[in-house]
């Protein structure tokens, strides 16, 4: 594919090539049951939830926020998981998740002749997807993989330096997000509220004696529970994905001497959003992720944000 150099402050939002279907609602007093099998129906992280009365957006809710409520509601701590009450929590009206996370509190919306670097700052800072209305009144979704592949086809320059020389892998990095994993042997229960103490929505999986990488567990996982099958999270992460998905899909890996724009283009391949840096013996040393992927570009302009949250 050829490739130019991107200008974002000039490139339109409507230039992302947006999904065909407009956005998946679901009503407010819907349950999480029933948002599970629109997630997976659909194969999708994120749905809208309308409100009953006006059928307008009042939050967007992810994959993300029903991992968390089933970790820290369906199962409590300091107590014998209980199958009938995990199995009652997923009657749970949808509506009640909007919550969870800050993301869900605030939906972006925008339109899609505005320019892409509105879109950075918050898609830099983990808003994972955002409302965009088209010139022919459809309201659709963009997220984080969107932007990421546009800029597969138009790099900033950043993604033409390899990943050693943007840092990741530096121990001394500044900033430098603290690596954190799961034990193949620790349950997924375990791994999915790991993941919302930590702040990630997904982990590397690692070998309990070499502490290599041998797959990934992510929030997306939940989208195949269902109500005769969500005590499969307390089975060892590696039982669980095998479970749900009747196989384990290989990790995304790779060392610090490959291209930025390579890991993009494996990302966006493979529909991750998180690749791990992993050294000569296959364990974590970094991460990248689509959000630090679309925070290069983000440097380079400069938004009004206040302007932006209180449109």
């Amino acid at each position: 594919m050829q490739t130019q150099t991107s200008n974002p402050s000039e490139a339109l939002i409507r230039d992302i090539p947006l999904p065909d279907r407009e956005i998946i609602y679901v009503k407010e007093s819907d349950t999480i049951a029933t948002a599970l099998k629109v997630l997976q129906g659909n194969n999708i992280r994120t749905v809208a939830v309308a409100d009953d009365k006006y059928n307008q957006i009042i939050c967007l809710v992810t994959v993300y926020d029903i991992m968390t409520f089933i970790c820290f509601s369906a199962y409590e701590y300091d107590s014998i998981p209980d199958e009938i009450k995990a199995c009652k929590s997923l009657d749970t009206p949808v509506g009640e998740l909007g919550n969870i996370h800050e993301e869900g509190k605030h939906t972006w919306k925008f339109e899609d002749i505005e320019p892409i670097s509105y879109l950075l700052d918050p898609m830099s800072l983990g808003y994972h997807q955002v409302v965009v209305c088209t010139k022919d009144v459809k309201t659709k979704l963009i997220s984080q993989h969107d932007l990421v592949k546009y800029y597969c086809a138009h790099p900033f320059p950043e993604a033409m330096k390899t990943l050693k020389e943007l840092g990741f892998g530096d121990p001394d990095k500044p900033f430098k997000t603290r690596c954190c994993s799961v034990d193949s042997n620790h349950t997924a229960l375990y791994a999915f509220r790991r993941m919302e103490v930590e702040g990630y929505s997904a982990l590397p999986v690692v070998h309990p004696v070499t502490s290599s990488i041998i797959a990934t567990i992510s929030s997306s996982d939940v989208r195949n529970l269902s109500p005769e099958h969500i005590n499969d999270v307390l089975r060892p992460v590696t039982h669980f994905l095998a479970n749900i998905h009747g196989h384990i899909d290989p990790p995304l890996v790779c060392g610090t001497d490959v291209t930025l724009l390579a890991v993009m283009n494996r990302m966006i391949g493979t529909h991750h959003r998180h690749t791990w840096v992993v050294d000569d013996k296959g364990r974590h040393v970094d991460t990248v992720s689509l959000s630090d992927i679309i925070g290069f570009p983000s440097r380079h302009v400069v938004v009004n944000n206040t302007k932006l949250f209180d449109r």
